[in-house]
């Protein structure tokens, strides 16, 4: 009976290993989800454009905030010839300043038409952004919009450009 309440040597070996090793898993997979966060929330719109979308083809681009790192190079590869910003200015900010030198040393046309970060505002910056969309375009140059996350205004403004101006179905739109 006495063999029965003895512990068995491959489950203390077991706890012991078990012991060593869930201090390191725990520790390894609170720094990777660490890594994942700061990569997620501080060096991913470094590298690659923050939520760049094509609305017409050649014509009509969409993205939020590019980084001072991105802002060049996407406005040359894409041959941006006029760009809509629906952000309030933001003077010292780097990235809006970074917009504006490269607008200015490239000769790219810049306007800014600022709405809330929730996509309302007042309507006649709406009517204004979707005119200058609408004019650009029609002058054949290419058109960046965007706002800082590249969601609620700049959604908001494309859906309604694509609706009241190219009579889209609201289906088609968004």
């Amino acid at each position: 009976m006495r063999a029965f309440f003895t512990r068995n040597s491959s489950t203390a070996r077991t706890q012991h290993i078990w012991r060593k090793l869930l201090p390191r898993v725990v520790l390894s997979i609170l720094l990777l989800g660490g890594g994942i966060y700061l990569f997620d929330e501080y060096i991913k719109w470094d590298l690659f454009p923050k939520r760049w979308g094509v609305v017409e083809e050649a014509s009509i681009f969409r993205s939020g905030q590019l980084s001072p790192r991105q802002i060049q190079k996407q406005l040359h590869k894409h041959d941006i010839d006029v760009v809509v910003s629906l952000m309030s200015p933001l003077p010292g900010d780097s990235a809006y300043e970074a917009e504006k030198k490269v607008s200015k040393d490239y000769n790219i046309d810049r306007y800014e038409y600022p709405l809330l970060g929730n996509g309302t505002g007042d309507i006649t910056q709406y009517a204004a952004a979707i005119t200058k969309i609408h004019e650009s375009v029609r002058a054949d140059k290419t058109v960046l919009v965007h706002c800082a996350a590249g969601t609620q205004r700049t959604g908001g403004v494309v859906a309604s450009y694509r609706i009241l101006v190219q009579g889209k179905p609201v289906n088609q739109a968004v």
